[in-house]
């Protein structure tokens, strides 16, 4: 327990941006599961108009991922501090990509 306040004392912004992450990848993946079901009520323009919507979703969700873990990676560098946090973050902000494609 110990070792966790000192990771959430000493990394608060990494931690932050982490949970937005995931906040964000549970509405888009929210949003492609409600498209699926409504599918078949959908016709014409409005069937493209949210495929659309739901396809710039989860291309912000792959590029914030990949930003994430990219100044995640360049902290986790130059920290001399538990480097298993990191890699469990970057884990954890992989997830919710592959649960996007296994949907």
């Amino acid at each position: 327990m110990k070792i966790f306040w000192q990771i959430v004392k000493r990394h608060p912004i990494s931690i932050a941006i982490y949970l937005l992450y995931i906040s964000f990848a549970y509405l888009v993946i929210i949003a492609k599961w409600r498209f699926t079901r409504a599918l078949p009520q959908i016709h014409g323009g409005e069937k493209l108009a949210w495929g659309e919507g739901v396809m710039y979703g989860i291309l912000f969700l792959s590029f914030t991922a990949i930003l994430f873990a990219s100044i995640i990676l360049i902290f986790s560098c130059f920290d001399k501090g538990p480097k298993k946090f990191y890699w469990w973050l970057l884990l954890a902000i992989i997830m919710p990509i592959a649960l996007w494609f296994s949907i």
